[in-house]
């Protein structure tokens, strides 16, 4: 079957020696008009059928009993229906019959089928025509029926009527008309349409296969132009190209499970599928519903109720003299990310075993494979080879050296150097997929500039609010969107470009500048925050008693030192006025 040629219907005709018989969820395979049970091979022939989008066409049309059967064995008395006309559910059977003598030496009686075969060709369904409302017209008839003087009727209804007919004679004549545009071009057209031709003629056999090979070039072809020019057309209209590239998938993959012979069976992945959504919906906690209304008399407040619980407060939650809570941070959640922080490595264990019951509540699981373990020691410097993993409740984490979190890289200590060079790469993966329609010719550079602004920038500027840049890192963003330009323009080193002039062609955003201004911006938000928000707290926070004393060698580049330079030592404590004086 998987060798017969597209294009004709393939029938499986003979004595397939077993039984079949109609059985739920085979309605469209088997008909009513079998002969006896099914047997073993019977329910190999089903599937078969199944696989295939077969119909076991002899069991369909209406029979008495005496004229199904097509075997008859020794002594006449075992008769049997074993011999089947299968063919597609869409073949134009007209009937099936059983020819009851023929003059042949057989035990087997000849099966027979009808078919209808109309050599008349038949037409397409029409497509329907597509209409566009022109809003500049309809605006245009409304002004003109505007001006025109109306009397007003006293009854509402009439005046109901009046409007719903003015709105009917502006909108008259506002639908047009679009042209059908074909996706494909005619050179494409005339190979299909000679493939088809050729299909038929078997003495053609290396015709068809060349015309087959250029009508897939041509197809390809079309396709990448049209791809091209959908993106040109987002950029130029400052449309998502995030939807252009989705909507240009050209198939999805099915999701298909094997059954026990090793086969891809959807009824087995719709049942796999319909378990797990029972099982992951279906109740597995009582929740004991809270009774709101009591109808206990309170007693009333006493001095002796009242110190003992002031006595039972904890100590060490009250502001210090530096007027700073004892606030700890221990995690941070966003969706299904976490972050738990901890003292030591027995409050860590605690904390990550509880994580997992919780998480095993609402059927959720701790993946290890997944979960990274941080550590910042800087009097024990052990290397993390040698660190002993954290066993919680069966399962085994690792310690890692960094890892990701939402799109950042975390690290102890802080290497801002890995994250800079995580972003450029996913900048160059942003390029990759744009190069082509960044550097075809026919695109407008105006259109180069958006779509580098709009996907490659923001990739590789994600988070640089948050970074420490030194010169090292500033050169290295220069350098790498350098290279960027240079490609968009097909520049050679022999083209003694200089920078400045390979920048005023572009008119991209620099990325070191445009860093500088979103860390600027940024800063400016945490200036106007409430004290009682974290990132105000760790960005403001100096602690008790510090003493500003310089440390051996060269101080590390520090992250408000570049606020320090453009506004101030006093950046986070002044007014909106002098932030906006001191920038200019």
């Amino acid at each position: 079957m998987k060798q017969a040629p597209k294009g004709y219907m393939s029938f499986i005709i003979g004595d397939l020696n077993g039984r079949v018989k109609r059985e739920p969820g085979m309605e469209s395979i088997v008909g009513q008009y079998t002969f006896a049970d099914m047997n073993d091979r019977g329910r190999r022939i089903v599937e078969l059928c199944s696989r295939s989008r077969l119909r076991v066409w002899n069991t369909w049309h209406v029979s008495r009993k005496n004229r199904l059967w097509t075997w008859r064995g020794p002594g006449g008395v075992v008769k049997h229906q074993i011999d089947y006309l299968i063919g597609p559910q869409s073949a134009p059977v007209v009937k099936t019959t059983v020819i009851n003598r023929l003059e042949y030496d057989t035990d087997h009686r000849l099966v027979r089928m009808t078919l209808h075969l109309d050599g008349k060709k038949k037409w397409k369904r029409k497509r329907p025509k597509m209409r566009k409302f022109d809003r500049t017209e309809y605006r245009s008839n409304a002004n003109a029926l505007a001006m025109m003087i109306v009397p007003i009727p006293p009854d509402p209804i009439q005046v109901y009527n009046a409007t719903v007919s003015l709105l009917h004679k502006t909108a008259t004549g506002c639908w047009k008309e679009t042209e059908f545009v074909s996706k494909f071009s005619n050179a494409t057209k005339a190979l299909l349409l000679e493939r088809c031709n050729l299909k038929s003629d078997p003495m053609r056999t290396t015709d068809y296969v060349n015309v087959c090979k250029e009508a897939r070039k041509s197809l390809q072809e079309d396709l990448r132009l049209r791809k091209e020019n959908e993106l040109m057309t987002a950029i130029e209209k400052r449309r998502s190209i995030s939807k252009v590239v989705r909507s240009q998938d050209m198939y999805k993959k099915r999701l298909l499970l094997k059954d026990s012979n090793g086969l891809l069976s959807q009824k087995e992945t719709e049942e796999q599928v319909k378990n797990f959504y029972e099982e992951l919906f279906s109740p597995k906690v009582s929740i004991a519903q809270p009774n709101l209304y009591s109808t206990e008399n309170l007693p009333p407040f006493t001095l002796s109720g009242i110190s003992n619980a002031i006595n039972s407060l904890k100590f060490g939650h009250a502001a210090g003299i530096d007027r700073i809570l004892p606030d700890i941070l221990t995690t941070l959640t966003y969706a299904d990310d976490v972050v738990v922080v901890a003292r030591n490595r027995s409050d860590l264990a605690t904390m990550i075993g509880k994580l997992i019951v919780e998480c095993g509540k609402v059927g959720l699981k701790v993946h290890p494979a997944k979960t990274m373990l941080l550590t910042e020691n800087r009097k024990q410097k052990q290397p993390l080879s040698q660190k002993q993993p954290l066993s919680v409740r069966g399962q085994q984490f690792l310690y890692q050296e960094g890892g990701k979190y939402l799109g950042r890289y975390l690290s102890f200590p802080i290497d801002n150097v890995k994250e800079i060079k995580r972003r450029i790469q996913s900048g160059w993966n942003a390029w990759g997929k744009l190069s082509e329609l960044l550097r075809h010719h026919l695109v407008s550079t105006e259109a180069k500039r958006r779509a580098f602004d709009a996907c490659i920038t923001l990739c590789v500027l994600y988070g640089c609010e948050a970074w420490t840049l030194r010169e090292t890192d500033r050169e290295l963003l220069a350098v790498t969107q350098r290279k960027m330009e240079r490609r968009m323009l097909k520049l050679r080193w022999q083209d003694r470009w200089t920078n400045e002039r390979v920048r005023q062609a572009t008119g991209v955003k620099d990325w070191v500048m445009e860093a500088e201004r979103r860390k600027l911006a940024w800063a400016n938000k945490i200036r106007k925050m409430d004290d009682t928000k974290w990132a105000r707290k760790m960005t403001t926070w100096i602690p008790y008693n510090y003493a500003n004393k310089r440390g051996q060698g060269r101080p590390k580049e520090r992250w408000r030192n570049d606020l320090k330079r453009k506004i101030g030592s006093d950046w986070w404590s002044i007014d909106d006025e002098e932030w906006l004086s001191r920038l200019s």
